[in-house]
């Protein structure tokens, strides 16, 4: 094998993982939100946490400029 096909297989390998632990953790996430859904308390909490759930997700990071006098 090639180093370039080398390369492109470690590149799929790694895409793949990527995939895998994404849909892992969305599966974590929905069974989380299963058991909070489940009680009234745990209702209640979501919907008051949904707003910063969402202000979370379209937030871009923002990094912080040093400037020197």
């Amino acid at each position: 094998m090639s180093n370039l096909e080398e390369n492109l297989a470690m590149q799929e390998a790694k895409k793949l993982a990527r995939n895998k632990t994404e849909e892992q953790a969305l599966e974590n996430l929905e069974s989380e939100l299963i058991q909070l859904n489940k009680t009234q308390m745990g209702r209640r909490v979501f919907i008051q946490a949904v707003p910063m759930l969402l202000t979370a997700c379209a937030t871009v990071p923002q990094t912080r400029v040093l400037r020197s006098n």
